[in-house]
């Protein structure tokens, strides 16, 4: 692992792949622009997330445990020219934009936000981009094209509404982040006092998120998704919280190498011989939210490291998360036909894992209880995952017992 952060993917390759500037900028560094590393992580733990809700929800369809959702659908119009053209021409203004930010990286990352907002760009690259939207897409509608189009009634399958769920996950997920960090308790009393100013701040929404309000508000949004398409909702939340075991930890994977701030507090304990440096202690240098003190002849937007090693808890938690994983997808066959265990199992563990790691992380506390807001939320977790199981095995023994009895008869 590392000692420094790293704020965009361009400043690790500098550091750790220079050959690749070698190749293709003649040996001068990369400019440091994004995409940023954080972002980076959680594109990557969207994609393999859904990637296994995916494959876990198509298992329990062809066990028949989960069933479609029936819609009419118009099949054989051929291909239509507006929805392709309006795809298009979002393809060609990422294409234009991104493309061109390479082909004039030296440019760009003088100031990326200004670069997103003036015209330059790549011609050639935001036609390429909306060829590869557009012909595609064609040449699929015209294959598909029938002489007379037909309506028919198909099983709109769990799997195949992801997309809206992430939607529609995201939307709430976000608004639970803001409140829940609104709530903090080192923030709530000022947050009521200044609401006004504070709601009209834009660096308000631009920072500051809750892991666990994103959880429950997206929970809660799944789930009365869930029922109104009739999805099964403890097999649905089987596979959610299978997928989110994995994206919890290579988002934290994200919050290590970009050094956003949630890190712990100072170790000032002798580091084990057996223990790598950058898993005892690490001070953070060029974190990405510019924390700390001045770094000696550094020159550029990320010039910063904390003046004392501390606790990286986003690489435990990496670890833990990941073990939780692995730990539930090899018991996932086993109980599949107990639907909300493999969930129960995932709410207590998530909670024991956050619950302990509170304890070295910078957070503030509950002054009532002397716990943070997390560690009030992961008890409940984890006494939720709790009942549950009891729940189900108190149904499944009533069950087992009526069965026994109608077989004396």
């Amino acid at each position: 692992m590392i000692l420094r952060a790293y704020p965009t993917v361009f400043d690790f390759i500098n550091d750790k792949l220079p050959f690749l500037s070698e190749m293709f900028r003649d040996g001068e560094p990369f400019p440091s622009m994004f995409p940023n590393t954080y972002g980076f992580f959680v594109a990557t733990a969207f994609l393999l997330a859904a990637l296994v809700l995916r494959q876990e929800l198509k298992r329990r369809e062809e066990l028949k445990l989960l069933i479609g959702h029936p819609r009419e659908i118009v099949v054989g119009t051929g291909p239509n020219w507006t929805q392709l053209l309006i795809n298009g021409a979002i393809s060609f203004f990422f294409g234009y934009k991104i493309i061109g930010a390479f082909t004039n990286m030296d440019q760009a990352s003088i100031d990326q936000m200004a670069y997103l907002q003036n015209s330059e760009g790549s011609i050639l690259g935001g036609i390429l981009a909306m060829a590869l939207s557009i012909f595609p897409a064609y040449r699929k509608a015209k294959k598909e094209e029938l002489p007379k189009p037909e309506r028919r009634w198909v099983d709109y399958m769990p799997h195949e509404q992801i997309g809206e769920m992430v939607v529609i996950a995201a939307i709430f997920g976000f608004l639970g982040a803001k409140i829940f960090d609104f709530l903090q308790p080192d923030r709530i009393q000022d947050f009521f006092k200044n609401v006004t100013a504070l709601l009209s701040n834009p660096a308000l929404y631009a920072s500051g998120l809750t892991v666990y309000g994103g959880l429950i508000f997206g929970g809660l949004a799944i789930l009365v998704f869930a029922y109104r398409r009739k999805i099964h909702v403890a097999h649905l939340f089987d596979a959610l919280g299978l997928s989110f075991l994995l994206a919890q930890g290579i988002g934290r994977l994200g919050c290590h190498f970009s050094g956003d701030g949630d890190w712990g507090i100072v170790n000032s304990y002798a580091r084990p011989g057996w223990i790598p440096e950058s898993f005892w202690s690490n001070t953070y240098a060029h974190n990405v939210i510019n924390a700390g003190e001045p770094i000696p002849g550094c020159s550029g937007q990320y010039c910063y490291e904390l003046s004392a090693g501390v606790y990286p808890t986003s690489i435990y938690e990496f670890f833990l998360f990941l073990g939780g994983f692995l730990l539930l997808f090899f018991l996932r066959k086993k109980l599949t036909h107990k639907p909300g265990v493999l969930f129960a199992g995932f709410l207590i563990f998530a909670g024991l894992e956050r619950f302990m790691i509170e304890g070295i992380r910078v957070t503030s506390t509950a002054s009532a209880l002397g716990l943070s807001q997390a560690q009030i939320i992961s008890i409940g977790m984890i006494l939720g995952g709790m009942g549950l199981i009891m729940y189900k095995y108190k149904s499944n023994l009533l069950s087992y017992t009526s069965s026994m009895k109608d077989g004396d008869k």
